[in-house]
């Protein structure tokens, strides 16, 4: 049986080349674009499909390098959600805001309206807070903020605070009565509470 003739090896691997040259000078024009437009992968397979960029394509079909930009949007992603996280606690810091409050008055600001719909912002934010607060107590500098009066509307029963109201009613989650006092949801097992001071609603 005949092999392939030499020269025509030496033409598919140069061909070869020049396709693999082809799609990672795309690649570096995909990546130069996402960190420029902030893209999410998603975002990427949209862009191409419909401004019909078929190099762009070629590229996102290679498993190879659809894995390097997954991994870049992922991590630009992330690097984002990280930055606007921080600026809205130094903007509740700044109001003197608990982050409950915050959520509460941010709904209506577009650049931290994604993180009021983020469970997972929400947690990663209150988890930061209860860790700063807990930081002061040892250091002996208590937390300035007044404490906030809560009433259960099944018994009628007042607490001086929500976590006396947590720790009479079993509540492991804080947070929980703090969102049913702000309206965020309805109740806690069972329970519905509301704040005493009309200031702290």
């Amino acid at each position: 049986m005949r092999g392939v003739p030499g020269n025509l090896k030496h033409n598919r691997s140069k061909k070869e080349q020049e396709i693999q040259d082809y799609k990672d000078a795309t690649l570096d024009e995909m990546l130069n674009y996402i960190e420029e437009n902030n893209l999410t992968y998603s975002q990427v397979w949209a862009y191409a499909k419909e401004n019909v960029k078929q190099d762009w394509l070629d590229v996102l079909w290679s498993r190879q390098r659809r894995n390097i930009i997954k991994g870049v949007t992922i991590q630009r992603n992330y690097e984002v959600a990280k930055k606007r996280n921080k600026e809205f606690y130094q903007w509740c810091k700044d109001n003197n805001f608990t982050v409950q409050e915050g959520l509460n008055k941010a709904k209506d600001i577009p650049e931290f309206s994604k993180i009021c719909s983020s469970p997972a912002a929400i947690n990663l934010l209150c988890d930061l807070e209860r860790a700063e607060q807990s930081k002061k107590v040892k250091e002996g500098k208590p937390n300035t903020r007044k404490p906030k009066k809560v009433r259960c509307l099944e018994d009628g029963l007042v607490f001086p605070s929500i976590n006396k109201t947590a720790e009479y009613y079993g509540i492991k989650r804080t947070h929980d009565i703090s969102d049913c006092c702000y309206g965020v949801i309805g109740s806690v097992k069972g329970l519905h509470f509301e704040f005493v001071n009309q200031e702290d609603k």
